[in-house]
């Protein structure tokens, strides 16, 4: 407690009143709620009751994903005839930041072209119930995340894959040097002529030295050996089969008689005659 002196007199100092002063505001609060409890019950009720119902009648909602990775650090490779052009644009291409890659990439998914595209391989189902092609970076990676909204899941899943294939086409589209194409192609028929005639030449050097090509021989000789193989054994299985028949129309002409008794002449034995008459033929 402290004192404090007055006309000569030392007098306790009381405490300020005011210490009080938040539990007062705090009782007068909770009496000022208690005494309209019924009206903020109702004000709140005609306030969440519309929400309440608009968030239950609203149809459920799928976020398909999927997330595409990219490497800032590797130049993409822009192959051209002139290789003073090819090193420039590599040289281009390692200096841009990783950030500047990415949002670069982020501005070809986004493009018109991948979302026409888009529309036209995998449309809607309805207007209203999907959301637009929506693509953002990941913090502190290298990654686009790459997202659709529907309340069909089925066409959410298949558009968002759909839309990443789309983009890597596009990618390649836009990172294409002009000409490249008929580059390739110059070339592709320059190795064609040149193996033409690097095959002609060595047929011409065979023929002159003569050498075999075993890779060419050998399966002909093989197969030709086959064919004889085959051809013995069919040749075998009739020699068999023709002793077989011989062996049994000797049988059969062991068991008749040369000669028939008649009363006016003697013939031969018209069944004796027609085995001998195979045998003959045999």
């Amino acid at each position: 407690m402290e004192w404090i002196q007055l006309d000569g007199k030392e007098l306790p100092l009381l405490e300020s009143p005011q210490s009080e002063e938040p539990q007062r505001r705090i009782f007068g609060f909770l009496n000022v709620l208690f005494k309209n409890k019924f009206f903020i019950a109702k004000v709140f009720i005609m306030v969440a009751l519309p929400i309440l119902i608009l968030l239950l009648a609203m149809p459920t909602e799928y976020l398909a994903k999927v997330k595409i990775l990219i490497k800032p650090t590797r130049a993409f490779l822009n192959l051209s005839a002139s290789s003073n052009s090819s090193a420039t644009s590599d040289d281009h291409g390692a200096a841009a930041k990783p950030e500047e890659v990415i949002n670069d990439e982020i501005q070809i998914i986004k493009s018109k072209e991948v979302r026409e595209r888009l529309a036209k391989e995998v449309p809607p189902p309805s207007k209203g119930s999907t959301s637009g092609l929506n693509a953002t970076p990941v913090k502190q990676s290298n990654l686009i995340e790459v997202s659709i909204t529907s309340s069909n899941p089925e066409w959410a899943s298949k558009a968002v894959n759909r839309a990443a294939e789309l983009y890597l086409e596009q990618h390649l589209k836009v990172h294409k040097t002009q000409g490249i194409e008929e580059f390739y192609d110059e070339q592709d028929k320059r190795l064609q002529t040149d193996l033409t005639k690097a095959e002609g030449a060595l047929r011409e050097f065979q023929e002159k030295e003569k050498i075999v090509d075993t890779s060419i021989e050998v399966p002909a000789e093989l197969q030709a050996l086959a064919s004889f193989e085959k051809s013995l054994k069919e040749t075998d299985s009739n020699i068999r089969e023709t002793e077989e028949k011989i062996s049994s129309l000797d049988g059969q002409l062991k068991q008749q008689q040369t000669t028939i008794s008649s009363s006016k002449s003697i013939n031969v034995n018209p069944v004796y005659a027609q085995i001998m008459d195979k045998i003959t033929k045999l």
